[in-house]
């Protein structure tokens, strides 16, 4: 760290030869003493404004550190995340928000979140919304977003937590209380779910159709009059019908 104290020094130094020169004999000071302590107060003082200067300086790389980290992670979640004021409105989205409405971040921050809700959902974000920003821990929304890029949906479930201080989003937007969203994309594990739900119903369908055929089989090879067996590929007997043991006895 560099001090510049000499030209000051210089310049303090004239001022007060020049004013000293005008006094009367009487009023004036024990000048050599006066102006060394003078000079060392200078010097002490403009050290003290570059160590707190340099402190600044660092503070300020700090938080920029800070910014930049915050950013990085706020965007790099693999869930959506949202801040959000008590009228609904997105100060903030994050990259991953934005991917699942297929626009970017200019055509989401400030507007409100209801915007991309799904419309048959939009009442229940309109009911819950003023409980839910008040208290939002132990809370959860399920609602289905709009696409209208893709004209799809998304499934999501919507968990929110406090943020504490007055954070200024943007001055536009003023300050707090605020709200993080966290929103998970439910859309793939739903769909999933339903095609198990369906593939569970057709196994049922299809034992149902065989257990029919069986029994229709069955009914219809009980009333013939001559002897059937079925076996299976190792020449084992598997069915018989009741002509058949009258035939054979057995």
């Amino acid at each position: 760290m560099k001090f510049s104290v000499n030209s000051s020094t210089e310049n303090i130094r004239q001022k007060a030869e020049k004013i000293l020169k005008n006094m009367p004999d009487d009023l004036r000071p024990d000048v050599a003493h006066d102006m060394d302590t003078l000079i060392q107060e200078v010097q002490v003082y403009q050290v003290e404004l570059e160590l707190q200067n340099e402190e600044l300086r660092q503070a300020q790389h700090q938080l920029s550190l800070n910014l930049s980290l915050y950013t990085h992670l706020f965007n790099s979640i693999p869930v959506g995340a949202l801040i959000i004021n008590k009228s609904g409105t997105i100060l903030k989205a994050n990259d991953f928000f934005c991917n699942m409405l297929c626009l970017n971040n200019q055509e989401v921050e400030g507007k409100s979140l209801v915007n991309f809700i799904a419309d048959d959902d939009q009442h229940v974000f309109y009911s819950r919304f003023a409980s839910f920003f008040k208290s939002p821990d132990d809370k959860l929304l399920t609602l289905k977003l709009y696409c209208r890029l893709e004209h799809s949906f998304r499934d999501v479930e919507i968990t929110g937590q406090k943020m504490t201080g007055n954070l200024l989003i943007n001055k536009n937007f003023g300050v707090g209380p605020f709200r993080l969203l966290t929103l998970i994309d439910k859309t793939r594990q739903n769909k999933m779910h339903e095609e198990l739900k369906i593939s569970k119903s057709r196994e049922i369908l299809h034992r149902d159709k065989l257990e029919l055929h069986r029994l229709m089989f069955a009914q219809v090879s009980s009333q013939l009059s001559s002897g059937m067996m079925i076996t299976d590929i190792d020449g084992k007997i598997v069915f018989t019908n009741p002509a058949l043991s009258v035939i054979t006895g057995y």
